[in-house]
């Protein structure tokens, strides 16, 4: 029985040692564990991304923009707000709004021209932006118009236009001053419209001055325009005085009526000094029936009235007007 324990107890001992494993299971579980669980996991959470938030963007944000957003505007703009504008308002300016209106404003079209009836001053023009003015020829007479002005400042060209903006005449020279004259040979009035025109840059003072003339050679009587058949006058009385003249107003016509049986007598007297005169009388087809330079009949030999036409004409010798007096009974 001693014996037995003996036994058991060194049996327990060795157990005991055995155990001591050294259990090296080696697992000496020390847990080593390799894991040493320094976790070196070498997240050390250095996670590299050291998030210094190194971000490369160090969020010194080199977008490049440090603002200088080469546009490094020192607003060079290349304008460098010289506004080189390449235009260096050069612009040849054609701002015409650096030129004060003048009181004939607005006038910049032939429709809304200004009213030219006298002289005028204190006119000004502006590049590109012509004046305008409305103006008048009475029948027989011609007319003269001049721009005064200094072409140091500007020069101003003149352009005249009738009623239906046709140009009539014009001037247009390089020294100082324009002027132009225009002649109404008609028996209406001649309505006008003067242009104008600065060429170059810069304003320019100036004025308009406009003469009226009696056109030599033109004569006007109440009967014109009577120079031809069809605008012929009725004789409704007697006499009459009238004028003439070759180159302008070489005939007048006359119309009237002869009953059957009835005679019409003519007469015409005028100072042959001045020229000569002659009428002549036409019946209702052209043909003539008499002339003379001083008096004529005619006797309707028919059943019925007759209407004749009575032609006074100038000789080629008339260079003026010649008055006549024209006389008729029947």
């Amino acid at each position: 029985m001693r014996f037995l324990l003996v036994f058991l107890g060194v049996v327990a001992c060795n157990s005991g040692v055995g155990s001591t494993g050294s259990d090296t299971d080696t697992d000496t579980d020390t847990d080593t564990d390799t894991d040493t669980d320094t976790d070196t996991d070498t997240d050390t959470d250095t996670d590299t991304d050291s998030d210094s938030d190194t971000d490369s963007d160090s969020d010194t944000d080199t977008d490049t923009d440090t603002d200088t957003d080469t546009d490094t505007d020192t607003d060079t703009d290349t304008d460098s707000d010289a506004d080189t504008d390449s235009d260096s308002d050069t612009d040849a300016d054609t701002d015409t709004d650096t030129c004060v209106d003048d009181f004939y404003e607005d006038n910049d079209d032939i429709d809304h021209g200004a009213l030219l009836f006298a002289n005028l001053s204190q006119l000004i023009a502006a590049p590109g932006d012509s004046d305008y003015f409305d103006l008048y020829a009475d029948p027989g007479e011609e007319i003269v118009v001049t721009a005064t002005f200094f072409t140091s400042e500007g020069d101003i060209d003149l352009n005249l236009y009738d009623s239906s903006g046709l140009l009539q005449t014009w001037s247009e020279t390089t020294t100082d001053n324009e002027s132009l004259s225009y002649s109404n040979d008609s028996y209406d009035r001649a309505d006008l419209h003067l242009e104008a025109a600065l060429y170059g840059a810069g304003c320019t003072n100036y004025s308009l001055s406009v003469q009226r003339n009696e056109i030599v050679g033109f004569c006007q009587d109440v009967d014109e325009p009577n120079q031809d058949r069809p605008n012929s006058t009725p004789l409704t009385s007697s006499p009459i005085v009238r004028s003439l003249s070759y180159d302008l107003d070489r005939a007048d016509w006359y119309s009237t009526s002869v009953a059957a049986g009835g005679l019409l007598t003519v007469d015409i007297v005028y100072n042959d000094t001045y020229g000569n005169a002659s009428f002549l009388m036409f019946d209702e087809i052209g043909v003539t029936l008499n002339s003379s330079q001083g008096m004529a009949t005619y006797v309707n030999t028919g059943t019925s009235a007759r209407d004749l036409w009575i032609k006074v004409e100038a000789g080629s010798d008339v260079d003026s007007c010649l008055d006549y007096t024209l006389s008729y009974a029947d």
